[in-house]
């Protein structure tokens, strides 16, 4: 019957390859690990669990206990040094790369705030040209340079429409680069949400119809306020 018995656990099992390690260090020679994996290979081949090729060696004669014992301590401290080279190397690289992470944090913060502050100039920029502009339109259509005919008022009043688009796109540009530096500030109070979504709908309304699109709004009076502030609107592309 062959013997299932699997061999005791020794200090040799926890060391790769202690035959080779034994032949380099002119222990044994190749030819006598060579005898002892071929013993080994025929137990393997009766179904039985084979010996550590140390203690093969040692039933061989080829070395003593204390030979097997001193190779196996020698290749232990070797294995415990090499795991400690892994793990500073490893901790290294964390290092290395913890410290690239927070460089590219770093410069990703800097590129944000160098985009909130260009888009907040050139925001402020745009504000005073487009002033004297809607300025003027208003005095255009105030009929303070004289009378105009009523087509040219009708052109002004697109004009003016557009400028005030404008505008309020510019607006919507310094509140992005505000909240962008985290310095917005909101001013809540009850907001009609009814009134709210009727501008809506008449701001809407005929341009759904010109495109031939089928547009409602079904709000009640009786909707209750919310809290928000009425300056910090959503304003979508005309």
């Amino acid at each position: 019957m062959a013997n299932n018995t699997r061999p005791a656990l020794t200090p040799e099992i926890l060391v790769p390859r202690i035959g080779d390690y034994m032949v380099e260090k002119g222990v044994v020679t190749v030819n006598e690990t060579n005898r002892a994996e071929a013993y080994r290979q025929a137990l393997k081949q009766k179904g039985e669990y084979p010996p550590p090729i140390g203690q093969v060696l040692i039933s061989m004669g080829y070395i003593t206990r204390e030979e097997l014992d001193q190779a196996t301590a020698e290749q232990i401290l070797l294995l415990r040094e090499s795991l400690q080279r892994s793990n500073q190397m490893l901790e290294q690289r964390v290092q290395e790369r913890t410290a690239e992470l927070e460089a590219a944090l770093s410069k990703l913060a800097d590129l944000n705030q160098l985009k909130a502050n260009f888009i907040a100039n050139i925001s402020h920029e745009l504000r005073t040209p487009l002033t004297h502009l809607k300025g003027y339109l208003e005095l255009f259509l105030g009929d303070a340079f004289g009378i105009l005919p009523q087509d040219q008022k009708d052109i002004l009043k697109i004009m003016k429409q557009s400028s005030d688009r404008l505008g309020q796109l510019i607006e919507d540009l310094i509140l992005f680069s505000t909240a962008e530096r985290g310095q917005i500030n909101l001013h809540l109070q009850p907001v009609d949400l009814y009134d709210l979504i009727t501008k809506s709908k008449g701001r809407y309304l005929e341009r759904a119809q010109e495109k031939k699109i089928d547009f409602r709004v079904d709000c009640h009076r009786s909707v209750p306020p919310v809290q928000a502030d009425p300056d910090k609107k959503c304003h979508t592309p005309e």
